[in-house]
Parts: structure tokens; sequence; C-alpha cells
């Protein structure tokens, strides 16, 4: 029987086959693939950490997932002390757990409370890797914590003061009014991420 890792912004994620070998992170996701099914996200790999039944499926290592770093390097999630990092170029070989995306029923919840926190940096000011799980209220890097939600959360339209800021004249942008600089920011407020 399937096993469901979580439900994430209206997404049922359910735990799939492991490769019998480590691989790279290309192979991994032609690997996943073949055998129609996914890498998965970071958001995903953080829930199967923190589900002691779904936890007890992986080996105490390193997991690749989906979501890139830069051109260089991916995720992986640490199911030994649950830190998520990015110390692996793509070249090494790391363990592989594919997944399943089924679009859930959308929820008529229109307030939730996060199911867990990400953070969104490497390192602190001290150079020292960080834990995946951060409250807000008990650090002073709320900026780069993001939360997970089961569902994705109401979104109110965007009022004109807030599109007029956005598209104010940055000193060190090249197009500060670009159709890019627009799309970017309407991502962003609505959860998606925007570009570079």
């Amino acid at each position: 029987m399937s096993k469901e890792i979580c439900i994430l912004n209206g997404t049922k994620w359910i735990l799939g086959d492991e490769s019998t070998e480590p691989m790279n992170w290309e192979d991994a996701n032609n690997w996943c693939k073949s055998i129609g099914q996914d890498l998965p996200p970071r958001e995903v790999l953080l829930m199967a950490f923190l589900n002691p039944e779904i936890r007890s499926k992986f080996a105490n290592t390193y997991y690749w997932s989906s979501s890139e770093f830069d051109s260089y390097s991916a995720w992986d999630q640490d199911f030994n002390i649950g830190d998520q990092n990015v110390n692996f170029s793509k070249s090494a070989k790391l363990s592989v757990r594919a997944v399943r995306a089924i679009i859930a029923e959308a929820s008529e919840q229109t307030e939730q409370e996060p199911v867990a926190w990400m953070w969104d940096e490497m390192f602190c000011e001290d150079w020292t890797t960080v834990s995946s799980v951060i409250k807000p209220s008990k650090s002073k890097y709320v900026d780069n914590v993001r939360p997970l939600y089961l569902a994705p959360p109401k979104r109110e339209p965007l009022i004109n003061i807030y599109v007029l800021n956005a598209f104010k004249a940055d000193d060190e942008a090249t197009h500060p009014y670009s159709y890019w600089a627009g799309v970017e920011f309407a991502e962003k407020h609505h959860g998606i991420g925007g570009g570079e």
C-alpha cells in the first residue's frame, strides 16, 4: 500500500520506489522519470523527515532532491540529523527515492497554520550550517525562513500602491520597469518565487 508523505499547497505526495544504488543528480532525475515518478522537491523530503513513519523508510544518509541551488549543485536531505544543504556537487552519488504527485482536493480553508518552516539560506552569519526547520519566533533570520502549508494560502489582490512601489526605479537595475520585473513581483507575491 502506498504511503502518503504529506499534502503541500494542494498536492498530495506519495512515497515511491528507491534506487538500489546511489546516483548523481542528473541520473537521479532520469531514473525517476524512467519509472514514471519524480525526484522529490526539498520541501517534500523535509516533510518526509518530519514524519517518523515515513522517515523509517529512508536510510540514515543523504538523498537528492529535485531542487537546484545553482548550475553546479542541488539541495539534499540528510535523513540522519535532518539538515538540508548543498555540500555536494551534482556529480556526487547520493541515495535516491522517487515520489508521485497527486493533485489533492481544493481546500475551503482560508486561514491556516504552517505545517513546517523552511530555511532558504545555506549558512548563518557565523558560516555554520543550520537546521531546515526553524520557527521565525525563535530566529532573527525571519526574512530567510518561509512557511509550508497544506493548501495554498489565500492571496489578496494587490493594491495599487504595492504595484507602484514594486516598480520604483532601482539604482542598480538595468530595466526597473521591465515586463520581467512585473512577472517576478507577481510570482513572489503569490508564493511562486520569482526570478533570480
